[in-house]
């Protein structure tokens, strides 16, 4: 049969047994692969294997007159990497709308408090993605909305994706309402992609 390219499940597979020389293993162990190892649902602790990071972040905008919270993950250009957005929670002391979008370029602010969720590289290694914020009169974009009850968090999750984000984009989360308190957190995996996955993006 054709061979695919897979140097990604590759990498993962002489990892976790251990496997040392060149050539890919994934042709030779194909028949104790799918019985054994799920490559497309890998267990958080094996992400790493595969050159996958964890990220978490959270950020809390105080109430600015007259503006609305704009909080970000930034994937930055010319990063080589994906940055996939797996779970956004929102939360605000009055009953207030969120607005999602995906977003070309990187909001002012760079908070800089992004961490790993896997500390094996160590609790402050280094990640991709930006955590990004502004403050201003303007709406935000309308890709998707929910609405976050007072103290009460609103949470979106999707292991697959969120949103996918390519170098040089962003999912932003505005909140509507003016004049308040608000915090979003955010939780993502990422990992380099290959040349065959940028696609109207070449």
């Amino acid at each position: 049969m054709t061979e695919i390219q897979q140097n990604r499940w590759d990498r993962l597979v002489r990892r976790v047994a251990g496997i040392v020389g060149g050539g890919s293993q994934v042709n030779d162990t194909l028949n104790e692969l799918f019985p054994t190892i799920d490559v497309e649902n890998v267990p958080g602790e094996l992400l790493a294997l595969a050159n996958m990071r964890l990220g978490w972040v959270s950020g809390l905008l105080v109430a600015s007159v007259a503006e609305r919270n704009h909080h970000q993950i930034f994937n930055p250009v010319n990063s080589g990497t994906l940055v996939v957005i797996t779970q956004v929670s929102s939360f605000s002391s009055v009953t207030s709308i969120f607005r999602f979008s995906n977003f070309i370029g990187a909001l002012p602010t760079l908070a800089g408090n992004e961490r790993a969720r896997d500390t094996r590289r160590g609790v402050l290694s280094e990640l991709t993605a930006q955590h990004r914020t502004d403050q201003s009169t303007v709406s935000g974009g309308l890709d998707f909305q929910v609405i976050a009850p007072a103290n009460t968090p609103n949470v979106v999750k999707d292991e697959n994706a969120i949103s996918i984000l390519f170098p040089g984009t962003g999912l932003t989360v505005t909140n509507q309402t003016l004049n308040i308190d608000s915090t979003v957190s955010f939780m993502w995996r990422e990992r380099a992609f290959e040349p065959s996955e940028q696609l109207a993006n070449g």
